[in-house]
């Protein structure tokens, strides 16, 4: 056998060997799709079926899919053998925003054309951001000297930013303020301050409020004896 017959065989070897892949690789994917479409807060398998081939075994299969029914986005197109059907076939998508509504179709297209599914729709599941703030490591209302300080703290999940506001004004706490941290407010005159943090985030926001009350405690005050100066 000549060189140039041992390559060819070669290459229809390698060949065949990919085509088994690429039918196992499909077969796969079928079989690892869920049987309708699935989503989470932030991400969904889109699921689509082919009926019937058309006459054409050879399809290619994508989806359309966008926040409106106008759609406007597509997922990567998947090259099928479609020997047998009903046959599903599945794409994910991700970074979606939390409870928001998506709209999708399924579209097929072989030597006939193109076949488009119905539009269908699916809303994220939501997430509620959360956030605690606490004054001098303690929730609720605590009780200080004029002109003494305290510590506000908070933490917070599922945020994207965060402001302080207090009545009365304070201007150390007021403004924008990172996801979580903490600050020393000083020298509170008298009087009840209520010190409130506001976080957003997936189209939500979830507040949380402390008090300090500042006020001086009576004088201590004693009478003295009398004593005889003479």
């Amino acid at each position: 056998m000549n060189r140039g017959k041992v390559i060819s065989l070669g290459i229809l070897l390698i060949a065949l060997l990919g085509l088994g892949f690429s039918l196992n690789l499909k077969s796969f994917a079928q079989s690892s799709c869920p049987s309708n479409t699935t989503f989470t807060h932030t991400a969904a398998t889109l699921v689509g079926q082919i009926n019937d081939t058309g006459g054409d075994k050879n399809i290619t299969a994508w989806f359309e899919w966008g926040e409106t029914s106008s759609l406007g986005r597509s997922t990567s197109k998947q090259y099928l053998r479609v020997d047998n059907v009903p046959y599903r076939f599945c794409s994910s998508i991700s970074n979606l925003t939390p409870c928001s509504t998506y709209y999708y179709r399924a579209v097929a297209q072989n030597s006939g054309g193109t076949s488009y599914g119905d539009i269908m729709s699916f809303t994220t599941l939501c997430v509620r951001p959360e956030v605690d703030l606490k004054v001098n490591g303690t929730d609720g209302t605590i009780t200080i000297l004029p002109g003494e300080s305290v510590t506000l703290s908070w933490t917070s999940r599922d945020v994207s930013s965060c402001s302080a506001q207090s009545s009365p004004w304070v201007s150390a706490w007021s403004g924008s303020k990172s996801v979580s941290g903490s600050q020393v407010i000083s020298n509170l005159s008298s009087g009840r301050y209520t010190f409130t943090i506001t976080c957003s985030g997936y189209n939500q926001s979830v507040s949380d409020s402390v008090t300090v009350d500042v006020r001086a405690n009576p004088p201590a005050v004693i009478t003295l004896p009398a004593v005889q100066t003479l």
